[in-house]
């Protein structure tokens, strides 16, 4: 049992809640001249999962910037990515890791200046799960899936256009399946169970629990870049977003947040194996993960798509996931689109740290 080792800290820590802050106020410690932040910095995430890994890892990294900045930096869970997107949007957080980099492109075109300055991981950030009763005949053959009821978040999310995509390469018509939004997360796995859905696009973690709790199997994981490229290309993940306002009202924070990020994805990366993985996990993530069957298969299904990252913003990766987002080409050459994803971010980041990018 990896867990055995770390028992007495989680034991150590109160139940778990999603909102953690590292205070400031306290002197600049770092080599960064003090500079203007708000009082609070909230960031959106999708939760304790594995695909979020780097956002969790990275959490002494952002209690330094906390205490730089003399800031309070939090961490606010949405269920659904658009709800994280309208709070980004309307000032209810200042930072948002919970929605694809497709929706950024969407916001562009409603004319809402959201800027991502990192990408997350690479690939689709799902996991297509079939009903464990269909796997002896169905196996991982999508096309046997025709004329299926598929489950997804929502229209129009990045989970039900990578469903779209990955039926589509196999041949199948998507207007001939039959598709229902399920919502939350929390949905995914109960929707399989009463046969709502015959598979469902899920997030690793949920993946992982349909997997070990014996009521799904894996059908396609799009988190792994050999199987998802030839369906879409080297699509970006969820990215790290503010808004055109935040950053050139705090360009120095939101510099310091992009750094603290890519310092907790090449942890990641450089994890040997899950035992190393959860090491590096704060103790709140770790009580959200008391299985480590569970986890095991979760970080098995989420780490390509880490490995497949370095945070950046490739010309190729956002030509695919412009293409994936649906845009026209004259909508993909509108300045809000094409000023979308900045990687200067990255770049400064690598040069901070000292460090070259992995090879991908």
């Amino acid at each position: 049992m990896f867990r055995a080792s770390r028992l007495a800290a989680v034991a150590a820590v109160a139940a778990a809640a999603l909102t953690l802050s590292a205070c400031g106020g306290a002197q600049n410690t770092g080599s960064r001249a003090p500079a203007k932040a708000p009082e609070k910095v909230s960031i959106a995430t999708a939760g304790y999962l594995t695909i979020m890994a780097p956002l969790w890892a990275a959490q002494p990294e952002f209690d330094k910037v906390a205490q730089e900045f003399g800031t309070e930096i939090s961490f606010q869970q949405f269920g659904k990515a658009t709800d994280a997107q309208t709070a980004l949007l309307s000032g209810g957080v200042q930072v948002n890791t919970a929605t694809s980099a497709g929706v950024s492109l969407q916001a562009a075109l409603q004319d809402q200046a959201v800027v991502s300055t990192a990408n997350m991981f690479t690939g689709g950030g799902i996991v297509l799960v079939g009903a464990k009763k269909y796997e002896a005949e169905r196996g991982t053959n999508v096309a046997k899936y025709a004329g299926a009821t598929w489950g997804y978040a929502s229209e129009g999310s990045g989970s039900q256009r990578g469903s779209k995509a990955i039926v589509e390469h196999a041949g199948l018509s998507w207007a001939d399946q039959k598709g229902v939004a399920l919502g939350a997360i929390a949905a995914f796995e109960p929707a399989l169970q009463s046969g709502r859905a015959d598979i469902v696009a899920m997030d690793p973690t949920s993946a992982a629990k349909a997997l070990t709790s014996g009521t799904g199997y894996v059908v396609f994981n799009s988190n792994d870049l050999d199987a998802y490229g030839p369906v879409v290309g080297p699509l970006l993940g969820n990215t790290v977003a503010v808004t055109d306002d935040f950053r050139k009202q705090y360009p120095e924070l939101t510099q310091a947040v992009v750094t603290a990020y890519v310092q907790g994805l090449l942890k990641v990366r450089d994890a040997a194996d899950v035992n190393a993985f959860y090491a590096l996990m704060p103790p709140e993530f770790q009580q959200a993960h008391p299985n480590d069957a569970l986890l095991a298969e979760d970080w098995a299904l989420s780490k390509p798509a880490f490995l497949a990252a370095d945070g950046s913003f490739s010309a190729e990766a956002i030509a695919a996931t412009t293409k994936f987002a649906e845009l026209t080409p004259e909508q993909a050459q509108s300045p809000l689109v094409t000023a979308t994803f900045d990687d200067s971010y990255v770049e400064a980041a690598y040069k901070e740290l000292g460090v070259p990018r992995p090879t991908i």
